[in-house]
C-alpha cells in the first residue's frame, strides 16, 4: 500500500509530467498565476505543491526516481515525458494545485492546474504522437485535447497547464477568462490549509468512507489494528522538504476522541510490529539496529481531542541510513519492510502491498 505522500507527489509529478506543454510563446515565471486562483469549488479534496521549492531543495531527482519506480507502465516514466516535451521542472514549473473527488478511482473527478513556462508546438506534437486518436475541441478560444483515457488537457497563454475531467477543464477556462468565479480558494477546505504556506506540499480533504461490509478485504486494518476508516472524517497532510530534512505531518479528524485514541493505538502497534520485524531481519548488525531506533525516534504519534496526529522528521543523514538499511534487508533477508521518503530518497512505511 502506497503512503499518502506518495499519492500526492505522484498525482502532481506523474500526471503533470504526462500532460505538460503550452500554447505559443512562453510564460514569464515572475508573473505566474497562483494555480489555486483557478480551481473551481465543490470537490472534497484540495492539494498544493510548490514545484519551484521542490526543485531548489535538491530532492527533486530522488522524488522523480521514486515516482518512476512506482509506475506500473514504464513507458509513462515522467522523466522521459518531460524530456520529450523539452520541459525542465527545475526551471520551467512554478506550482501546482489539485482539486479532487477521490484519488485512485479511474472515473473520479479531478482537476490539476500547473503554472510555469511552456512550449505549445512541442506539447501538441508530443501529445499527438502519444495519443494519435485523441479529439480536439475548443472552448472560448482555447484548444482542449480529449484523450481516450477520459482526461482533457489544455494550455493557456504559455503560463497555465490544465488536465482533468472535461467539465472541470472547461470550468477552469471559464475562471481564467473571467466568466466564472473561483471556488476552491474560498472553500472551507482552505481554512484548514491556513498556516501551511511555507510547506513544500499540502493536502486537505473531507472523507466519507462507508463502514466496511463483513467479509470484505480489511485492507489497512490488517496493517493498523482496530482501524475503522469510516470514523475518519477529515485529513490534512503537509510536508516540507529541505536539503537537510523531510518533515511530514498528517492530522486525521475523527468522529470523536475515542476513535482518535483507537487510531493512535493502532498506528503505534503497526510501528512496533515493523520495528520487531526489522530488528529480527537485522539481528547481529548493530549499525542497522541503530538505524531502526533512530527511525522510531523520528516519529511522533499522538491524539488530542478528536484528532490523531502523525509526524515524521527524516534528516538527510537518516535518509541515507534508511536507504542502506532497506537494501541490506532485501539483499540478506528478502524482507520488504516498506519505507519512507526523505531528502536522500523515498522508501515505503506501510509494509508490503
Amino acid at each position: 500500500m502506497k503512503a499518502v505522500s506518495v499519492i500526492l507527489l505522484s498525482g502532481f509529478l506523474t500526471l503533470g509530467a504526462a500532460v505538460c506543454g503550452a500554447v505559443e510563446g512562453a510564460g514569464n515565471p515572475a508573473t505566474a498565476i497562483d494555480p489555486l486562483d483557478l480551481l473551481p469549488g465543490g470537490l472534497p479534496g484540495l492539494a498544493y505543491m510548490n514545484l519551484k521549492h521542490l526543485a531548489e531543495t535538491g530532492a527533486y531527482d530522488n522524488v522523480m526516481d521514486f515516482v518512476a519506480s512506482q509506475l506500473e507502465e514504464p513507458d509513462k516514466d515522467p522523466r522521459e515525458i518531460l524530456k520529450a516535451l523539452k520541459l525542465d521542472i527545475k526551471k520551467d514549473l512554478n506550482a501546482g494545485a489539485l482539486a479532487f473527488e477521490s484519488i485512485g478511482k479511474d472515473d473520479a473527478k479531478l482537476i490539476l492546474v500547473v503554472t510555469g513556462s511552456f512550449d505549445t508546438r512541442t506539447f501538441y506534437k508530443v501529445m499527438k504522437e502519444r495519443e494519435p486518436r485523441a479529439r480536439t475541441v475548443f472552448h472560448k478560444g482555447h484548444k482542449i485535447r480529449l484523450e481516450n483515457d477520459g482526461k482533457a488537457r489544455a494550455v493557456l497563454n504559455g503560463k497555465v497547464l490544465i488536465t482533468g475531467t472535461e467539465d472541470l477543464v472547461r470550468k477552469v477556462i471559464d475562471i481564467y477568462k473571467g466568466d466564472a468565479k473561483p471556488g476552491a480558494k474560498n472553500s472551507p477546505l482552505m481554512d484548514r490549509a491556513k498556516g501551511l504556506g511555507d510547506q513544500t506540499f499540502w493536502l486537505v480533504a473531507d472523507l466519507n468512507i462507508p463502514p466496511q461490509p463483513e467479509g470484505e478485504d480489511p485492507g489497512l486494518a490488517t496493517t493498523i489494528p482496530g482501524l475503522d476508516s469510516s470514523k475518519i472524517k477529515t485529513v490534512t497532510i503537509s510536508g516540507r522538504i529541505t536539503g537537510e530534512a523531510f518533515d511530514i505531518k498528517a492530522v486525521l479528524g475523527c468522529v470523536d476522541a475515542g476513535s482518535a485514541a483507537t487510531l493512535v493505538g493502532g498506528l503505534s502497534q503497526a510501528v512496533n510490529r515493523w520495528v520487531a520485524m526489522s530488528t529480527m531481519a537485522t539481528a547481529g548488525d548493530p549499525e542497522s539496529a541503530q538505524t531502526v531506533i533512530e527511525l522510531t525516534q523520528a516519529m511522533d504519534i499522538n491524539s488530542e481531542g478528536a484528532s490523531a496526529t502523525v509526524r515524521v522528521t527524516i534528516t538527510a543523514e537518516l535518509a541515507e541510513k534508511l536507504k542502506a538499511l532497506g537494501e541490506k534487508m532485501i539483499e540478506t533477508q528478502g524482507f520488504d519492510g516498506g519505507g519512507m521518503m526523505g531528502p536522500g530518497g523515498m522508501m515505503e512505511m506501510d509494509g508490503a502491498d
